[in-house]
This record gives structure tokens, sequence and C-alpha cells, in this order.
């Protein structure tokens, strides 16, 4: 079942110097290529995230992200305008009076501009940024501006709480005033927030609601933690978002969407021997193929294996078996060296999957777990280990086989 991921943007997908890890950036690749929705959520309006869509590699028409704290539902190349809205212009200017009236600074944004009169220290941010107008004539020039998509009051967190206290009930629930950092105090219509955003999206497609999750770590993600039925935070959050989050994961410079991303949305990753996939690697051609097994693991993403490919040793080969601790065939050949190659390509496939789990071919002189044949060929079995499913085990990869794989997935259950 495809699921959808909504991650916020400072704080929790990019670092603090506002960067995102290679890590993260192929956990979100592999989320995307099993199907998943990965979204980004910010408060940021699209053009001043276009750089960091690029950096995560995701740019399309297929993609989709959610800017201005939700009023705006857009595709990651901007073709595709799902949602849009703008605040009325009386708001505005209700608003742009409050700054007048309490001396406060404040940036007014529209889709493709951000406006103000003033910067200070507070909004370094913004240096370079192409699309910031900065006009004369004081805050009351920004009233002639149309089309106001959210305004932002800046400065000092204390000033801002000091503001915050002084603005009148009914304007304070007339509209939705969330931090987005401390430095920031951001105001939307009350009919724009993540939340709606991101059920808005997960309508549109298709996704059912128990398989929306949503990650963020500041106030104007709360909206969005408590609107989706999987709502997670990073551990760096405002406190507010792990009160009510139902998983915590890693800080942003820990990764911590990523280990989200491995944990929640993607299948466990599971080794197996390609030959009981139905794969004709077995020594006569042949294969191995449990249908069982297979229908048993659809809900796993499995990488399949077979060493002695892997070691160069042709399909069909002489069959071998292990005499002594090498592996001999049975035209009295020591294979030993392709047996060893293969197992060591094996163990390096399952680091990069982070492999700790595998269902290896029982008795098979790489895969035999705790049973092998004797060396005789005379279908004679003892008890040992297999090259690769040893160093397996030694890498301290549990092992099942297709004997017993069903205890894996009671576990499981």
């Amino acid at each position: 079942m495809n699921k959808l991921l909504a991650t916020d943007l400072d704080g929790t997908l990019l670092k603090n110097d506002k960067t995102v890890s290679e890590y993260t950036i192929n956990k979100v690749h592999e989320m995307i290529n099993e199907g998943h929705y990965f979204v980004v959520s910010t408060g940021r309006p699209y053009f001043r995230i276009t750089k960091i869509l690029k950096a995560l590699d995701i740019i399309s028409d297929k993609i989709y992200c959610i800017c201005n704290n939700g009023g705006l539902i857009i595709s990651t190349d901007g073709s595709n305008v799902l949602y849009e809205e703008s605040m009325p212009y009386n708001h505005a200017v209700e608003l742009i009076d409050l700054a007048i009236k309490y001396d406060v600074n404040m940036l007014v944004y529209q889709r493709d501009y951000i406006i103000t009169d003033h910067l200070d220290e507070h909004v370094t941010v913004l240096n370079g940024e192409p699309r910031l107008k900065i006009i004369d004539g004081g805050k009351e020039a920004l009233k002639k501006f149309q089309n106001i998509v959210k305004v932002v009051y800046n400065g000092t967190h204390e000033k801002l709480l000091e503001f915050k206290s002084k603005v009148p009930s009914e304007i304070l629930n007339k509209y939705n005033f969330v931090f987005s950092g401390l430095d920031f105090l951001e105001v939307n219509n009350k009919t724009i927030d993540k939340g709606v955003a991101v059920n808005r999206l997960a309508e549109i497609l298709n996704i059912d609601k128990e398989c929306v999750y949503a990650v963020g770590d500041e106030e104007n993600d709360i909206a969005m933690i408590k609107a989706v039925k999987n709502g997670c935070c990073v551990s760096n959050a405002n406190p507010k978002l792990k009160s009510i989050a139902k998983f915590i994961t890693l800080s942003n410079e820990e990764d911590g969407v990523a280990s989200l991303i491995d944990k929640l949305i993607l299948k466990p990753k599971i080794m197996v021997s390609a030959c009981l996939l139905g794969d004709n690697c077995k020594y006569n051609g042949g294969n191995n193929l449990k249908r069982d097994l297979v229908n048993d693991l659809k809900e796993y993403n499995i990488i399949k294996i077979c060493p002695e490919v892997f070691g160069g040793l042709s399909t069909p080969r002489i069959p071998a078996e292990i005499v002594n601790g090498n592996v001999i065939n049975k035209e009295n050949i020591d294979v030993t060296n392709n047996y060893n190659l293969g197992a060591s390509i094996a163990l390096d496939i399952a680091k990069k999957h982070n492999i700790k789990v595998a269902i290896l071919k029982q008795r098979s002189p790489s895969c035999g777990v705790g049973k092998i044949y004797d060396g005789t060929f005379s279908n004679t079995i003892i008890d040992g280990f297999g090259i690769t499913a040893k160093l397996f085990k030694d890498n301290d990869i549990k092992l099942y086989t297709e004997d017993n794989y069903q205890e894996l997935l009671k576990k499981k259950s």
C-alpha cells in the first residue's frame, strides 16, 4: 500500500547548515522508487525551495510540495498547481496595520516575491534573495500590494511574544498565528495550515488515511502533526510537538527524516537466495523455487543473492561440497576461492542495504544454515554452515532457511 510522508524543511529535513546528506537523499529516492509519495511541506514560498528540490533530485510533475504553510500545493517542477489560496486584501491590510501600531518589522509574501520596508539581523537568511523587494515609504506602502499569501512578523522572540500578547483576541482567533522559528511569527488565513494541505493532497492522490505520515519541528508544524494518522517529530523539536507526536525520530543533524523513512515508510529489507525465488542459478541450471515463500514475502523488499554466480562460477556448474573447510567440486577441483569471493560480495551487498535478516538455501555449500552435505556426494547431511552463511552469521545477520522462515513471519506479526 502506498504511503505519503510530508516533511518540514528547516530544523527537520535540513541540517543546521541548510544542507541534506547523501544518505537522506538516497532514502528519499528509495521511498519514491517503492511507489510512495515524498512531500516537502514548508512555510517557504515555492521559489525559495527550488534549490533544495534540485539537491534532492526530485524535480518532477508527479512529485508535489506544499508551500506557504499550506497555501500552495504544486508539483516540484512548478508546472502543476493543485491548490492555491491568497489572503483577502482587507485581511492583509489589517495585519499590516498591526505591525504599524506595535512597531514590529514584517515581511509580506506574494507567490513570487517577498516584500518589506526593512531588513535586520533576524532575516539575514534572505540576503541575496533575488525576489526580495525592499520598498520605500514604510509599512504603509505595503498596502499597495495585492495577492498576498501570508504575512510574517520578525524580530527577537521576546519582542514577538510581547507583540502577540497585545494582539486583540478577535484578531488572534481570525487567523493562524504560528512561530516557524524563534524570530518569525507567521500569519495565514484560518483556512490554511499544513495539516489541511497534507490531507487535501492525500485525498487527491487517493492515499488511505492510515498511510499518511508527517514530520516537523516547530509550531507551524503542529497542525500537520495533529491532522495526520501518523504524526512524527525530530528529537530537536519544540516540546509542544513532542507532546503530541506518535513517533519521535533522530534529530535533523542525525538524518532523522531518513531514519523515519527507513523504519516507517520503506518495506523491511530481507536478503534471499536467488534460487528460492525462481532464478535458474542452481548447479544443474535449474532453481529451487518456493512459491509459498515468494507469496509470504510480498511485504518485504527482497535483495537477491547467488554467491556462486558472484564468485564467477558458471550456471550450470559441477556440484561442490565442503571438505575439511574447503569447497571441492565433484571432479576434485578446489573452488574455495570462488566461494570466498562470492561470500565477500554478498556481504558487501548486505552491508550496503543494511540487511539484518537473510533466508538462505539449506544444505548449500554457500548458503547452508546449520546443515550441509558431508563432502562425499552421497546426500549425507551433517551439521555445519556454508561459506556465505558462516560469514553472515559472523557479521550478526540473522539466518533462516526455506524450512523455518515462517518463524520470521510470526515475529513480524
